[in-house]
């Protein structure tokens, strides 16, 4: 048979990245490069955050300081914030993870041995971590909305069961598991934020003044 009536075999096609072969050191090198300059810049930016630092508080607080006079109410506010952030994490780590643990490794079964990966039990504790140190932020939210006019003690009461059904679905996605032993210890203490919520809504909102969203007015 001639050569030419021969199959020509089909032209073989690389990938893009099979254009450029780059061996372990080249990678690494790469890799210390892109880690160099990402780390530049970030310092670049938390020293321009920090230079700046009073002038965007500043800009950022204007509507609570134009809401909430006098401006003496903030300090103590910010405080007492701060106080129940890390509340919540303290709360979390003491009270929630011990016996969400216990029960998640107890309910694997007697013959079975759980395994618990480092990073994926990292990731879990910070979650639930910040999760509750947000949810301890409630009652402060709600009681500067009061504060500035927005909600009151009596629309807050007045939807109530609203916040329980909303509470309970996030506590649904928030959660590890779905049983509910971990729902009950992620909604009970977002139900007690709420209703601390509505009681510094009543110590401490706009007194004879209706708010844009009253239990009064609101149908």
């Amino acid at each position: 048979m001639s050569p030419a009536l021969l199959p020509k075999p089909a032209p073989t096609t690389q990938a893009p990245e099979d254009d450029v072969q780059l061996s372990l050191r080249d990678h690494l090198m790469e890799l210390r490069k892109r880690l160099k300059w990402a780390l530049i810049w970030l310092m670049v930016g938390f020293g321009a955050s920090y230079y700046w630092s009073q002038q965007i508080f500043h800009f950022m607080m204007q509507p609570v300081f134009a809401a909430v006079e006098p401006r003496r109410k903030i300090a103590p506010f910010v405080m007492a914030a701060t106080v129940f952030f890390i509340a919540g994490a303290a709360f979390c780590y003491l009270v929630i993870l011990p016996p969400a643990f216990r029960f998640l490794i107890s309910s694997a079964g007697p013959d079975i041995r759980p395994v618990l990966m480092m990073d994926q039990q990292l990731g879990l504790v910070m979650m639930m971590l910040l999760a509750f140190a947000i949810i301890f932020e409630l009652p402060m939210v709600l009681t500067l909305l009061a504060m500035m006019g927005v909600v009151d003690y009596k629309f807050l009461s007045k939807y109530r069961r609203h916040a329980i059904i909303v509470n309970v679905v996030i506590a649904a996605f928030v959660t590890p598991t779905g049983d509910p032993f971990n729902l009950a210890l992620m909604a009970l203490p977002m139900m007690v934020c709420y209703e601390l919520g509505v009681l510094g809504a009543w110590i401490f909102g706009k007194k004879g003044e209706i708010a844009r969203f009253s239990g009064k007015n609101s149908s």
